[in-house]
């Protein structure tokens, strides 16, 4: 029978291993460390609670922003965009999925509710 010739080179490091068995402890490894990310990306976001944007934005107890927008990002914070009309003034706040103000403009409110999403 005449050997077989083929283009395709096994390098040295893997010469004579062929493939990995279902049960070798590096698929073993390999299939703990995928359940243990996904266990991981499922459990960022378990809490299921996103932070509510105020209807307005109150300076010394008169409403002076109306709320525009609200989207929840896929970090799990809200962005809440506020106008006013009159002026063409725009006041952006951003908030954690526990109601904490995080960034933005002086004027928001330090804490806002939360619901569930």
């Amino acid at each position: 029978m005449a050997p077989v010739i083929s283009a395709y080179k096994i390098p040295a490091c893997y010469d004579g291993l062929t493939s990995f068995t279902a049960t070798s402890p590096i698929m073993f490894t390999f299939r703990f460390a995928v359940l243990a990310l996904f266990a991981f990306l499922a459990g960022a976001n378990a809490n299921g609670t996103c932070a509510m944007c105020q209807d307005t934005v109150d300076i010394e107890g008169v409403a002076v922003y109306t709320l525009a927008n609200s989207t929840v990002e896929t970090s799990g914070y809200t962005l809440c965009s506020y106008t006013n009309t009159k002026l063409g003034i725009k006041v952006t706040c951003e908030y954690s999925s526990d109601g904490a103000f995080q960034d933005g403009d002086e004027l928001c409110p330090s804490k806002v509710g939360t619901y569930s999403c």
